[in-house]
Protein backbone atom coordinates (compact mmCIF):
# COMPACT_ATOMS: atom_id res chain seq x y z
CA UNK A 1 0.00 0.00 0.00
CA UNK A 2 1.36 3.41 -0.98
CA UNK A 3 1.53 6.12 1.70
CA UNK A 4 0.99 9.52 0.12
CA UNK A 5 3.12 12.56 0.80
CA UNK A 6 0.08 14.33 2.23
CA UNK A 7 -0.55 11.59 4.79
CA UNK A 8 3.05 11.74 5.90
CA UNK A 9 2.86 15.51 6.21
CA UNK A 10 -0.32 15.35 8.30
CA UNK A 11 1.20 12.81 10.68
CA UNK A 12 4.40 14.81 10.93
CA UNK A 13 2.49 18.04 11.50
CA UNK A 14 0.46 16.47 14.30
CA UNK A 15 3.63 15.23 16.00
CA UNK A 16 5.31 18.64 15.69
CA UNK A 17 2.27 20.41 17.18
CA UNK A 18 2.10 17.98 20.11
CA UNK A 19 5.80 18.50 20.84
CA UNK A 20 5.45 22.26 20.55
CA UNK A 21 2.51 22.22 22.99
CA UNK A 22 4.52 20.14 25.44
CA UNK A 23 7.47 22.58 25.18
CA UNK A 24 5.15 25.58 25.66
CA UNK A 25 3.47 23.91 28.63
CA UNK A 26 6.82 23.14 30.25
CA UNK A 27 8.06 26.69 29.74
CA UNK A 28 4.81 28.04 31.22
CA UNK A 29 5.16 25.80 34.30
CA UNK A 30 8.71 27.05 34.90
CA UNK A 31 7.71 30.69 34.35
CA UNK A 32 4.60 30.66 36.60
CA UNK A 33 5.73 28.01 39.07
CA UNK A 34 2.27 26.41 38.70
CA UNK A 35 1.70 22.84 37.66
CA UNK A 36 -1.59 23.62 35.92
CA UNK A 37 -2.55 26.78 34.07
CA UNK A 38 -6.18 26.11 33.15
CA UNK A 39 -9.12 23.96 34.15
CA UNK A 40 -8.97 21.75 31.07
CA UNK A 41 -5.58 20.26 31.98
CA UNK A 42 -6.63 18.60 35.24
CA UNK A 43 -10.26 19.53 36.09
CA UNK A 44 -10.46 17.61 39.39
CA UNK A 45 -7.08 18.84 40.61
CA UNK A 46 -7.93 22.46 39.77
CA UNK A 47 -11.24 22.15 41.65
CA UNK A 48 -9.40 20.66 44.66
CA UNK A 49 -6.93 23.57 44.58
CA UNK A 50 -9.76 26.11 44.50
CA UNK A 51 -11.52 24.41 47.42
CA UNK A 52 -8.30 24.45 49.45
CA UNK A 53 -7.86 28.15 48.68
CA UNK A 54 -11.44 28.81 49.81
CA UNK A 55 -10.69 27.14 53.15
CA UNK A 56 -7.46 29.14 53.54
CA UNK A 57 -9.31 32.42 52.80
CA UNK A 58 -12.05 31.53 55.28
CA UNK A 59 -9.49 30.76 57.99
CA UNK A 60 -7.69 34.03 57.26
CA UNK A 61 -10.90 35.97 57.87
CA UNK A 62 -11.50 34.18 61.17
CA UNK A 63 -7.86 34.69 62.24
CA UNK A 64 -7.98 38.43 61.48
CA UNK A 65 -11.26 38.80 63.38
CA UNK A 66 -10.05 36.78 66.37
CA UNK A 67 -6.77 38.71 66.60
CA UNK A 68 -8.61 42.05 66.60
CA UNK A 69 -11.04 40.77 69.23
CA UNK A 70 -8.18 39.43 71.36
CA UNK A 71 -6.59 42.89 71.50
CA UNK A 72 -9.90 44.41 72.54
CA UNK A 73 -10.37 41.75 75.21
CA UNK A 74 -6.89 42.49 76.59
CA UNK A 75 -7.95 46.13 77.01
CA UNK A 76 -11.17 45.12 78.77
CA UNK A 77 -9.39 42.66 81.04
CA UNK A 78 -6.73 45.25 81.99
CA UNK A 79 -9.40 47.87 82.74
CA UNK A 80 -11.37 45.40 84.88
CA UNK A 81 -8.23 44.47 86.83
CA UNK A 82 -7.45 48.15 87.52
CA UNK A 83 -11.02 48.70 88.67
CA UNK A 84 -10.81 45.64 90.93
CA UNK A 85 -7.69 47.08 92.54
CA UNK A 86 -9.60 50.29 93.36
CA UNK A 87 -12.40 48.23 94.92
CA UNK A 88 -9.91 46.42 97.16
CA UNK A 89 -8.43 49.77 98.19
CA UNK A 90 -11.89 51.06 99.12
CA UNK A 91 -12.61 47.90 101.08
CA UNK A 92 -9.42 48.39 103.09
CA UNK A 93 -10.20 52.07 103.67
CA UNK A 94 -13.65 51.12 104.99
CA UNK A 95 -12.08 48.54 107.33
CA UNK A 96 -9.64 51.17 108.60
CA UNK A 97 -12.45 53.69 109.10
CA UNK A 98 -14.46 51.24 111.20
CA UNK A 99 -11.65 51.04 113.78
CA UNK A 100 -11.65 53.23 116.88
CA UNK A 101 -8.12 54.39 116.11
CA UNK A 102 -9.34 56.16 112.95
CA UNK A 103 -11.51 58.75 114.69
CA UNK A 104 -9.20 61.62 113.68
CA UNK A 105 -8.74 60.42 110.08
CA UNK A 106 -12.36 60.04 108.96
CA UNK A 107 -12.57 63.02 106.55
CA UNK A 108 -9.22 62.10 104.99
CA UNK A 109 -10.29 58.48 104.51
CA UNK A 110 -13.59 59.65 103.04
CA UNK A 111 -11.78 61.81 100.48
CA UNK A 112 -9.60 58.84 99.54
CA UNK A 113 -12.73 56.76 98.92
CA UNK A 114 -14.15 59.55 96.75
CA UNK A 115 -10.92 59.66 94.73
CA UNK A 116 -11.05 55.90 94.21
CA UNK A 117 -14.68 56.26 93.09
CA UNK A 118 -13.77 58.77 90.37
CA UNK A 119 -10.93 56.47 89.28
CA UNK A 120 -13.37 53.55 89.06
CA UNK A 121 -15.69 55.55 86.83
CA UNK A 122 -12.76 56.46 84.61
CA UNK A 123 -11.70 52.81 84.32
CA UNK A 124 -15.29 51.77 83.58
CA UNK A 125 -15.25 54.20 80.62
CA UNK A 126 -12.24 52.50 79.00
CA UNK A 127 -12.57 52.23 75.24
CA UNK A 128 -10.69 50.31 72.56
CA UNK A 129 -10.74 51.44 68.96
CA UNK A 130 -13.60 53.84 69.71
CA UNK A 131 -15.76 51.16 71.43
CA UNK A 132 -16.43 51.25 75.18
CA UNK A 133 -15.53 47.86 76.64
CA UNK A 134 -18.21 47.73 79.40
CA UNK A 135 -21.14 49.35 77.55
CA UNK A 136 -22.61 46.27 75.87
CA UNK A 137 -23.81 46.85 72.32
CA UNK A 138 -24.31 50.59 72.95
CA UNK A 139 -20.56 51.03 72.90
CA UNK A 140 -20.04 54.21 70.87
CA UNK A 141 -20.68 57.82 71.96
CA UNK A 142 -23.45 58.14 69.36
CA UNK A 143 -25.35 55.07 70.63
CA UNK A 144 -25.48 55.91 74.36
CA UNK A 145 -28.74 56.72 76.15
CA UNK A 146 -28.15 60.46 76.57
CA UNK A 147 -30.94 61.39 78.98
CA UNK A 148 -30.82 63.80 81.95
CA UNK A 149 -28.95 64.04 84.25
CA UNK A 150 -26.29 62.96 81.74
CA UNK A 151 -23.79 65.68 80.79
CA UNK A 152 -21.19 63.78 78.72
CA UNK A 153 -20.98 61.08 76.05
CA UNK A 154 -19.38 58.42 78.26
CA UNK A 155 -21.21 55.25 79.36
CA UNK A 156 -20.59 55.79 83.10
CA UNK A 157 -20.93 59.19 84.71
CA UNK A 158 -20.70 60.34 88.31
CA UNK A 159 -23.44 62.95 88.83
CA UNK A 160 -24.52 64.93 91.88
CA UNK A 161 -28.20 65.29 92.59
CA UNK A 162 -30.17 66.75 95.48
CA UNK A 163 -29.17 65.25 98.84
CA UNK A 164 -31.55 62.83 100.53
CA UNK A 165 -31.51 61.20 103.98
CA UNK A 166 -30.32 57.95 102.39
CA UNK A 167 -27.81 59.75 100.16
CA UNK A 168 -26.58 62.91 101.88
CA UNK A 169 -23.90 63.55 99.25
CA UNK A 170 -26.35 63.29 96.33
CA UNK A 171 -23.75 61.32 94.38
CA UNK A 172 -24.91 58.72 91.86
CA UNK A 173 -23.28 56.81 89.04
CA UNK A 174 -25.50 56.50 85.97
CA UNK A 175 -25.04 53.95 83.19
CA UNK A 176 -25.92 54.91 79.61
CA UNK A 177 -25.01 51.70 77.79
CA UNK A 178 -26.75 48.32 77.96
CA UNK A 179 -25.95 44.86 79.29
CA UNK A 180 -26.21 42.92 76.02
CA UNK A 181 -23.50 40.47 75.01
CA UNK A 182 -21.32 41.13 71.97
CA UNK A 183 -20.52 38.00 70.01
CA UNK A 184 -17.95 36.93 67.42
CA UNK A 185 -17.85 33.74 65.34
CA UNK A 186 -14.81 31.66 66.27
CA UNK A 187 -15.82 29.24 63.52
CA UNK A 188 -18.84 28.79 61.27
CA UNK A 189 -21.97 28.82 63.44
CA UNK A 190 -19.98 28.92 66.71
CA UNK A 191 -20.26 32.34 68.43
CA UNK A 192 -18.33 33.45 71.52
CA UNK A 193 -18.98 36.38 73.89
CA UNK A 194 -16.22 38.99 73.65
CA UNK A 195 -17.25 41.63 76.20
CA UNK A 196 -17.68 41.95 79.95
CA UNK A 197 -21.21 43.16 80.55
CA UNK A 198 -21.73 45.81 83.22
CA UNK A 199 -24.24 43.72 85.16
CA UNK A 200 -21.87 40.72 85.31
CA UNK A 201 -18.90 42.86 86.39
CA UNK A 202 -20.53 45.49 88.59
CA UNK A 203 -23.82 43.86 89.61
CA UNK A 204 -27.44 44.87 89.37
CA UNK A 205 -28.16 46.92 86.27
CA UNK A 206 -24.47 47.82 85.98
CA UNK A 207 -23.93 50.27 88.86
CA UNK A 208 -24.42 48.23 92.05
CA UNK A 209 -20.75 48.25 93.04
CA UNK A 210 -20.60 52.03 92.57
CA UNK A 211 -23.69 52.43 94.78
CA UNK A 212 -21.92 50.53 97.57
CA UNK A 213 -18.84 52.73 97.26
CA UNK A 214 -21.04 55.83 97.52
CA UNK A 215 -22.72 54.34 100.62
CA UNK A 216 -19.26 53.85 102.16
CA UNK A 217 -18.26 57.41 101.25
CA UNK A 218 -21.49 58.82 102.73
CA UNK A 219 -21.12 56.90 105.98
CA UNK A 220 -17.48 58.03 106.38
CA UNK A 221 -18.20 61.66 105.45
CA UNK A 222 -21.69 62.40 106.85
CA UNK A 223 -23.50 61.84 110.12
CA UNK A 224 -26.89 60.11 110.22
CA UNK A 225 -28.59 63.53 110.13
CA UNK A 226 -26.77 64.41 106.88
CA UNK A 227 -24.29 66.89 108.38
CA UNK A 228 -20.57 66.64 107.71
CA UNK A 229 -18.36 64.83 110.17
CA UNK A 230 -15.49 66.67 111.84
CA UNK A 231 -11.90 65.51 111.99
CA UNK A 232 -12.06 64.76 115.75
CA UNK A 233 -15.35 62.90 115.64
CA UNK A 234 -15.71 59.31 116.84
CA UNK A 235 -18.03 57.07 114.78
CA UNK A 236 -20.74 55.62 117.01
CA UNK A 237 -21.36 51.90 117.35
CA UNK A 238 -24.39 51.88 115.04
CA UNK A 239 -22.48 53.66 112.24
CA UNK A 240 -19.59 51.24 112.71
CA UNK A 241 -21.99 48.32 112.38
CA UNK A 242 -23.48 49.77 109.18
CA UNK A 243 -20.02 50.45 107.75
CA UNK A 244 -18.95 46.88 108.52
CA UNK A 245 -22.03 45.69 106.62
CA UNK A 246 -20.89 47.74 103.62
CA UNK A 247 -17.46 46.12 103.92
CA UNK A 248 -19.06 42.69 103.65
CA UNK A 249 -21.14 43.82 100.67
CA UNK A 250 -18.22 45.26 98.75
CA UNK A 251 -16.14 42.17 99.59
CA UNK A 252 -18.79 40.01 97.91
CA UNK A 253 -18.91 42.37 94.94
CA UNK A 254 -15.12 42.35 94.62
CA UNK A 255 -15.17 38.54 94.64
CA UNK A 256 -17.79 38.50 91.88
CA UNK A 257 -15.74 40.96 89.83
CA UNK A 258 -12.62 38.81 90.21
CA UNK A 259 -14.56 35.73 89.12
CA UNK A 260 -15.87 37.55 86.05
CA UNK A 261 -12.35 38.68 85.16
CA UNK A 262 -11.22 35.05 85.42
CA UNK A 263 -14.03 33.85 83.13
CA UNK A 264 -13.25 36.65 80.69
CA UNK A 265 -9.54 35.81 80.64
CA UNK A 266 -10.44 32.17 79.96
CA UNK A 267 -12.62 33.17 76.98
CA UNK A 268 -9.81 35.34 75.62
CA UNK A 269 -7.28 32.50 76.01
CA UNK A 270 -9.66 30.12 74.24
CA UNK A 271 -10.06 32.49 71.30
CA UNK A 272 -6.30 32.92 71.09
CA UNK A 273 -5.87 29.13 71.07
CA UNK A 274 -8.44 28.84 68.27
CA UNK A 275 -6.55 31.49 66.29
CA UNK A 276 -3.35 29.46 66.67
CA UNK A 277 -5.17 26.27 65.59
CA UNK A 278 -6.61 28.01 62.52
CA UNK A 279 -3.15 29.34 61.64
CA UNK A 280 -1.68 25.84 61.87
CA UNK A 281 -4.56 24.43 59.81
CA UNK A 282 -4.04 27.10 57.14
CA UNK A 283 -0.35 26.19 56.99
CA UNK A 284 -1.25 22.54 56.38
CA UNK A 285 -3.82 23.49 53.76
CA UNK A 286 -1.29 25.70 51.99
CA UNK A 287 1.23 22.85 51.98
CA UNK A 288 -1.36 20.51 50.48
CA UNK A 289 -2.32 23.12 47.89
CA UNK A 290 1.35 23.59 47.08
CA UNK A 291 1.76 19.87 46.48
CA UNK A 292 -1.10 19.96 43.99
CA UNK A 293 -0.38 23.32 42.45
CA UNK A 294 3.34 24.04 42.42
CA UNK A 295 5.69 22.85 39.72
CA UNK A 296 8.31 20.23 40.51
CA UNK A 297 11.14 22.32 39.09
CA UNK A 298 13.88 19.66 38.66
CA UNK A 299 11.48 17.22 37.04
CA UNK A 300 9.85 19.89 34.86
CA UNK A 301 13.19 21.29 33.64
CA UNK A 302 14.40 17.79 32.76
CA UNK A 303 11.18 16.99 30.90
CA UNK A 304 11.32 20.35 29.07
CA UNK A 305 14.85 19.59 27.92
CA UNK A 306 13.68 16.23 26.56
CA UNK A 307 10.73 17.79 24.77
CA UNK A 308 12.94 20.53 23.27
CA UNK A 309 15.43 17.94 22.02
CA UNK A 310 12.62 15.87 20.52
CA UNK A 311 11.12 18.97 18.93
CA UNK A 312 14.43 20.09 17.39
CA UNK A 313 15.18 16.54 16.23
CA UNK A 314 11.77 16.28 14.59
CA UNK A 315 12.33 19.57 12.77
CA UNK A 316 15.65 18.29 11.46
CA UNK A 317 14.11 15.02 10.33
CA UNK A 318 11.25 16.86 8.69
CA UNK A 319 13.55 19.13 6.75
CA UNK A 320 15.21 16.08 5.17
CA UNK A 321 12.05 14.00 4.83
CA UNK A 322 10.18 16.49 2.71
CA UNK A 323 13.01 17.65 0.39
CA UNK A 324 11.14 16.48 -2.74
CA UNK A 325 10.88 18.13 -6.14
CA UNK A 326 8.54 17.89 -9.14
CA UNK A 327 10.92 15.37 -10.77
CA UNK A 328 10.39 13.05 -7.75
CA UNK A 329 6.67 12.96 -8.53
CA UNK A 330 7.20 12.43 -12.31
CA UNK A 331 9.34 9.36 -11.87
Amino acid sequence: MRITQNAQALSYNRSILELQERVDRGQNKITTGLNYSNLSEQPKTIVDIQQLQTLVDRNSRFITSLDEVSNEMYAGEFAAEKLAEKVQDIRQLAIDASKHTAYDKMPVLGQQVFQRLTDMVRDANTDFGGRFVFAGTKNTPQSLNMAPPSTNNLPFELVQEAPTPDNPSGLRVIFKGNTKERMVDKSIGSPEQINITANDAFGGSGTEIFDTVIDIYNKMTYRSDGTLRTSDEVMNVEDQRILQGYVQTISNQAERLDEEIGRYAYRRSRLEAISVQLTEESTRLKELRSQLEDTNMPETILQLKRDQNAYEYSLNVGSRLFQTSLLDFLR
